[in-house]
């Protein structure tokens, strides 16, 4: 599927052209942090500072700035990526305001990162739920579970009522906080 309508171009600027492309249903960790997320220099996940390099008008190489040695909480305390929160009613919507467009243009981070752990970021409750900054969020179409999988490859199913304390050390890389049962 692609996106289906406008999306920011790599000027940052919103427009109307269309930036097609093809969408996911993953999303990398931009921490907990609730401003911009890839290139604000507060993003305390995994995936933050991304730089893009550009070759006839497309992008061939996005990089992290962050790498192993930067997850201080360790690589299985830390998730790297989880499921996207998108509604149904949205799919395929991008822009200033949604988050599913193209996640492999790197055009516009709300379309391929997504942030957990403060109180109006908690996981999505089912393909219905349009409460909150819903583009923002981590989330499924499973019943009641949302799949993580973290820096050391392993892969865990939250429950969608996980604990917002725990969401939040599990997204943040480097708050010194562990959690040993999730």
């Amino acid at each position: 599927m692609l996106s289906t309508q406008f999306e920011v171009s790599s000027t940052g600027l919103p427009d109307t052209s269309q930036y097609p492309g093809v969408l996911g249903d993953y999303a990398a960790n931009g921490g907990q942090f609730a401003g911009s997320i890839v290139d604000n220099p507060l993003c305390n996940g995994v995936i933050c500072e991304a730089t893009s390099r550009l070759a006839n008008d497309q992008v061939v190489e996005t990089r992290s700035q962050t790498s192993l040695r930067d997850i201080l909480d360790g690589t299985s305390q830390t998730f790297l990526i989880g499921e996207k929160h998108v509604p149904r009613s949205k799919y395929g919507q991008s822009g200033p305001s949604w988050g599913d467009g193209a996640i492999y243009n790197g055009d516009f981070p709300r379309n391929y990162t997504r942030i957990a752990g403060q109180t109006k970021f908690n996981l999505g409750q089912g393909p219905t739920d349009v409460s909150g900054p819903w583009h923002c969020k981590f989330g499924s179409d499973h019943p009641g579970i949302c799949q993580f999988v973290f820096t050391d490859g392993h892969v865990s199913a939250l429950s969608n009522t996980t604990d917002m304390l725990v969401l939040n050390r599990l997204a943040v890389r480097d708050d010194g906080e562990s959690i040993d049962n999730y």
